[in-house]
């Protein structure tokens, strides 16, 4: 991902030693909206809905970044909310999820 591809091989190792290959089957969530998030998503093959209350759905494709919000939880509290639910769109989806407590030592370096 663009994120990721100026940074130097051995962050990116670092990176890459905490992610965990994950499927989501269609019609089933990543997160759920307003629930508290410790984790995010790297989407690597599929394609994901951001459902919002009362809200048209938003259809994302991948590569894409999901619940990078956390990121900014520590400094901002209401940033650890989920502010969509997430859904596999299509038959599978393919994701490399990030745990912040895996993240977060590499964050701060």
């Amino acid at each position: 991902m663009h994120l990721f591809r100026a940074q130097e091989d051995g962050l990116r190792s670092l990176v890459a030693a905490v992610l965990r290959p994950v499927d989501v089957i269609q019609g089933h969530d990543v997160c759920r909206q307003g629930e508290e998030g410790d984790r995010m998503w790297l989407g690597a093959e599929g394609e994901l809905q951001a459902l919002q209350h009362q809200s048209e759905p938003i259809y994302l494709g991948t590569p894409c970044l999901l619940g990078e919000s956390v990121l900014l939880g520590d400094e901002m509290p209401s940033f650890r909310l989920r502010p969509y639910t997430l859904r596999a769109a299509t038959g599978l989806v393919k994701l490399w999820e990030c745990k912040m407590s895996d993240m977060w030592p590499i964050v701060r370096m």
